[in-house]
Formats: C-alpha cells, sequence, structure tokens
C-alpha cells in the first residue's frame, strides 16, 4: 500500500473538485442510478436482514456492527458476515474488529475520527442515508479525487491519514452541494464509475 501524504494532498487539492466532476460526466446513466440511492438500499437491506436474524437489535446498533466487519469485505460479504454474529454466533473478524463489536453491544461508542474515520463514515451513511453529511472514501474514491493521470502513478491500495482523509471528503462535499445531492450520493456514483474505470 502506498500512502498519499497530507503535503500532496495539499498541492493536488484545487485539482480535487474538477477530478469529481469529470467522474461524474464520464459516470453511466446506472451508475447515477445506483449510486443516488445506494446507501439508501443499503440501510434497507440490512434492516430486512436484522428483523430476519435479530429483531431484537436496532437499526443502528446492526449498522454498526455491518460497518465494523466492513473492510476489505464487498457489500454481500459484509452483511452476511454480520448476520452470521446475531444468528450463529460466529464472526469472520479480526480481533480488534471482535473486540469493537462486543463494545459496541454493550453501549460503548468504539468509533474514532481519528483512527477510523472510513469506518465511521460507512456507519453513519448505512445508518442514517437521507441526513448523513459524512463521506466513506476508500481507495476508490480517492482515485477518482486524484484523477486517472495522477492515480496511475500509485499502486491500486492508496492510504491517508486523518488529516488528508478530511481534505478528500471537503472536496466531496463541495462538489454534492453544487449537484444538491448528499456527499455520500456523490461518492456512491463515483465509486461504480471508478471500480470499473480507474
Amino acid at each position: 500500500m502506498a500512502w498519499l501524504t497530507l503535503q500532496t494532498a495539499r498541492q493536488l487539492a484545487d485539482n480535487g473538485p474538477q477530478n469529481l466532476d469529470r467522474a461524474l460526466a464520464l459516470a453511466s446513466a446506472q451508475d447515477w442510478r445506483e449510486g443516488l440511492t445506494w446507501y439508501s438500499n443499503a440501510s434497507a437491506q440490512a434492516d430486512h436482514v436484522r428483523a430476519q436474524v435479530c429483531p431484537w437489535v436496532d437499526h443502528r446498533t446492526f449498522c454498526g456492527v455491518v460497518a465494523i466487519v466492513s473492510p476489505n469485505n464487498s457489500w454481500d460479504v459484509t452483511i452476511r458476515y454480520a448476520a452470521d454474529y446475531f444468528e450463529y454466533k460466529r464472526i469472520y473478524a479480526t480481533d480488534n474488529q471482535k473486540e469493537k463489536i462486543r463494545l459496541w453491544l454493550k453501549g460503548e461508542w468504539v468509533w474514532s475520527e481519528k483512527t477510523g474515520p472510513k469506518i465511521l463514515s460507512f456507519f453513519s451513511n448505512l445508518s442514517r442515508p437521507r441526513t448523513s453529511t459524512d463521506v466513506t472514501i476508500d481507495r476508490h474514491a480517492i482515485r477518482a479525487w486524484l484523477g486517472a493521470s495522477v492515480a496511475r502513478s500509485y499502486p491500486d491500495r492508496i492510504g491517508v491519514n486523518y488529516k488528508t482523509y478530511n481534505l478528500i471528503a471537503e472536496s466531496y462535499r463541495t462538489v454534492a452541494r453544487q449537484y444538491d445531492i448528499l456527499p455520500s450520493q456523490l461518492q456512491a456514483v463515483v465509486w461504480l464509475w471508478a471500480r470499473r474505470a480507474l
């Protein structure tokens, strides 16, 4: 994994919104349709699974478990892992994730903006898809923000620290306001396009 430093990100920051505009222009109609509803649909799917498997758990708590097990997993795998935890008391997760789940289910706040902004943002977008202004910045979101020419100079996996994450997220918020959509909707449209294109 390569790290995008804050210094480099600041040098590229003026181009970030333009690169996001380009990504949106290149996104297909299907990317737009699916992206605008991705988090609402995912939230509804999570709630459906929760109601089937563990109706005694509230939506927000279930979304927390989903977010905790989400890193490096596809959506289908993530939702299955969360369901398996409640249905079979088994979890496919790291020891750190297991401890976070244990604390989360005890009612403790396990989220950190500084050490886990992506997971916190994903939790926020999943549990509050119609009101969250958080942005889930993953490698696809970073690559789209960098633009195709710069993104090619980085390996597939790009990491960022907390300050760089927030710098990129703010670009997403700025562009989302111009399109009168939520930042999470913008991120989802761009994510669908970037997975294919970058």
